[in-house]
This record gives structure tokens, C-alpha cells and sequence, in this order.
């Protein structure tokens, strides 16, 4: 039995100095096999438990903020940034690591980090000015680089947009802030189409019930926006053969997903009213309604 015990303690006094062993010195500062033990299982915790922390935050800031989706996902991810720097600040303290010895590692690394995560972090810093600036939010229709779709994610790395496709596309911050632009619902949903509409020359052609049977059409579409603006109809061209109307009406873009369904919905209705005519349709490029740069900034004679 004593035998036992001697192991026993033997055993212990080992684990006990296996346990205390100073593996390096830092600054002064021991680190211990307990430390770096008990870092690596609260790193492992913490890489576990990251993402019920991430869903409570989520749900935490919902129940708050319900209106804003975009301040809500800012406040989501600026919590998470501030709580992993805690976390990764409370890990080394625990290994004891002084922060203070980075200083000297620091400018080893900064050349190797700089160079092979330089896009991450300008990534990261672009999503920050996203969030701060906001020239987009979740639910805006946005187009870049001929990419037409609906923002569904503001992250840390890149903005994720739905196209009218059903398609995915992940578009980095960085490229957002470089490139050319266009929110489509930046301040309001309203854009402007145009439609020119030919209809044979005849000497029974009455063109006064012809712009009303226009407008008729136009007043009646469900996804026209009731501008401050009415709808113009123009009558611009005349030849020999025929007469060209110039329609120009707004529409309410979040009211519909694709695009191409105001062109289809135009036609059948154009069709419905317009029995008694002949004509044919041409949909010149969508106008913007929102200009790229400010009307103030132009020098007279621009």
C-alpha cells in the first residue's frame, strides 16, 4: 500500500512540475506549460462557441433595432470585431504574453504580413468605411461592372449581392471603394424608362386620342411611381411613313425582380389599349434618375 502511495506521489510531483514547467521567458514574464494549456482551451472554447455568441448578438440587436437592417448588421459587426480583440487580448494574458513583446516582432513581420494579406486588410478597412459611410445598405439594387443584383450581406471581406438570376456574387470591399458605383436605391426606388412607339402615318390618325390612350396605359401600371414629374409623352419624330411618340414615365424599381418585366408588362398592356392601332416599340437604354455627380459641381458652359 505505501508502495502505492510513493507512486502515486510521485506521479503527482511530476505532473505538478510538468504543469509549472517555464517553457520560455518573456520580458520577464514566465509562460508556463498551465498557461499555454489553458490559452489553447479557451482558444478551442471560444472557436466552439463563436458562432451561438454571434446568433445571440444577432438576436439581441434585432429585438432592438427592427426598422434599419444595415445600422442593425453595422452594430452586429462592429460588437463581434470588438469582442474577438478582447478575446485575443485575454488569451495572451492568460499564456502570458505581453502585448509589448509584438513591438519587437512587429517589424519582422509587418514586411511578410503587409505583402500576403495586404488585400484582406484593405478589405477589412473598406468594409469599415461601408458601414460608416453606408453608400449602400442591405436591400439596395446595386449595378457594377454590368452586375445587377440586390445587396443580401455587408461582411468584413465583401458584399454579397442576389442577382435577379437567383445567382450569388461576392464582390469585395476594396472594389466597391475603387470602382464605379451605381445604388439604384441609394435615396428613393424610382427610375426612369423611356419607350418610343411608332405608329403608321393615315389621314384618320388622331394623335390627341393617341397620347391618352399612352397615358392611360402608363397610369395604369401597378409599379409607376407617382413622381413630382407626370408622364411626358412627346411626339418627336414625323416622316413620310410614320409617327414617333417618346414616352418617359418612372417606375418603382423594388416593385419588381427582374428588369425585364417592366418590358413585358408594358408590351401586354400596350396591347390591350392600343387594338385599334398599328405600331411598334423600341426601349431605348434605362436614364437614371439619380445624377452621378452634383449639377453644382459642373463649370458653366459644361
Amino acid at each position: 500500500m505505501e508502495e502505492i502511495y510513493n507512486i502515486l506521489n510521485l506521479i503527482g510531483r511530476n505532473l505538478h512540475e510538468i504543469w509549472h514547467y517555464t517553457i520560455l521567458t518573456i520580458s520577464g514574464n514566465s509562460v508556463r506549460v498551465s498557461n499555454i494549456i489553458m490559452a489553447i482551451a479557451l482558444f478551442l472554447a471560444g472557436f466552439k462557441y463563436s458562432g451561438h455568441f454571434s446568433k445571440y448578438v444577432k438576436n439581441c440587436i434585432k429585438s432592438k433595432i427592427n426598422s434599419d437592417k444595415d445600422a442593425a448588421n453595422a452594430i452586429e459587426k462592429l460588437i463581434l470585431y470588438t469582442a474577438l480583440c478582447i478575446y485575443v487580448v485575454t488569451i495572451l494574458e492568460i499564456a502570458h504574453v505581453p502585448l509589448k513583446t509584438f513591438a519587437f516582432i512587429g517589424g519582422a513581420l509587418a514586411i511578410g504580413i503587409g505583402l500576403g494579406a495586404q488585400s484582406i486588410i484593405g478589405n477589412f478597412i473598406s468594409s469599415l468605411i461601408i458601414m460608416i459611410e453606408r453608400p449602400l445598405k442591405i436591400g439596395d439594387i446595386v449595378e457594377m461592372e454590368g452586375v445587377l443584383g440586390t445587396v443580401t450581406s455587408v461582411g468584413a471581406r465583401c458584399v454579397v449581392l442576389n442577382t435577379f438570376s437567383n445567382v450569388e456574387v461576392l464582390v469585395p470591399n476594396s472594389k466597391l471603394m475603387q470602382n464605379s458605383l451605381v445604388n439604384w436605391t441609394l435615396t428613393n426606388s424610382a427610375i426612369k424608362h423611356q419607350v418610343e412607339i411608332s405608329t403608321p402615318k393615315t389621314s384618320k390618325f388622331n394623335y390627341q386620342e393617341f397620347i391618352r390612350a399612352l397615358k392611360t396605359v402608363i397610369d395604369n401600371l401597378e409599379f409607376a411611381h407617382q413622381h413630382t414629374d407626370e408622364t411626358e409623352i412627346y411626339l418627336t419624330k414625323i416622316d413620310s411613313h410614320q409617327f414617333t411618340f417618346l414616352i418617359n414615365f418612372y417606375c418603382n424599381i423594388a416593385q419588381f425582380q427582374n428588369p425585364e418585366y417592366v418590358k413585358g408588362t408594358l408590351n401586354i398592356a400596350l396591347l390591350e389599349h392600343l387594338k385599334d392601332y398599328e405600331f411598334t416599340v423600341v426601349y431605348p437604354k434605362i436614364v437614371e434618375l439619380k445624377p452621378l455627380s452634383d449639377k453644382s459641381d459642373k463649370t458653366p458652359g459644361d
